[in-house]
């Protein structure tokens, strides 16, 4: 008798163990067509068949994207049910790994949104950088950079057979900063938080 409970309640632990082991899962993605991401569990059946899933992914609100290549997902099966999958992180590793030796690293405190082609990167001194995975990222000329040209153009007379003298004292003007269409500092006024390539 209290070998049979023995058996029994060791049976018991034996199938908690397993679901327990199934209810949060690392696979592999395989593909990303549908709504539902296929995943691809590594062990194969007595006949050779892939362990496959179909799972929805929960990603942040706002943000999709679609892996490729090689990507690790976390599958969770909710409420312990292996019939509740849903995707709720993703790692493509390579791809990070090249985004990081392109940038020299990311510092504490950094965020970046990356794909392979293109970064985002928020710097902690609270500058964004948008720019190929290789490229440099630029101050951007802003609008006031804009409107001072302009107002020098269209405070521009034309001098006849001056050779453009009268132009180039203007735009000497304006890119020393110094005339009353310029603003403050020296041409072009540039971003201070927003560079990009």
């Amino acid at each position: 008798m209290a070998g049979n409970s023995i058996a029994l309640l060791k049976d018991r632990q034996d199938r908690l163990v397993l679901r327990l082991e199934g209810m949060i899962r690392r696979l592999e993605v395989t593909a990303t067509e549908s709504p539902d991401w296929q995943l691809d569990g590594g062990f194969e059946g007595a006949e050779g068949d892939r362990d496959l899933f179909e799972a929805p992914m929960y990603g942040v609100a706002g943000v999709y994207a679609r892996p490729v290549g090689e990507t690790d997902a976390i599958l969770v099966n909710v409420g312990g049910q292996s019939g509740h999958p849903a995707v709720i992180s993703v790692r493509d590793t390579a791809t990070r790994e090249a985004i990081d030796d392109a940038l020299g690293g990311v510092a504490a405190g950094e965020t970046v949104v990356y794909n392979a082609a293109s970064v985002v990167v928020i710097r902690t001194d609270g500058t964004i950088e948008i720019r190929s995975k290789d490229g440099t990222a630029l101050p951007l000329p802003t609008l006031k950079s804009l409107e001072a040209l302009e107002q020098a153009f269209n405070a521009w007379v034309v001098v006849p057979n001056d050779g453009g003298a009268a132009l180039k004292a203007m735009l000497g003007t304006l890119f020393s900063g110094s005339g009353t269409f310029s603003g403050n500092g020296a041409w072009p006024y540039a971003t201070s938080k927003l560079r990009a390539e």
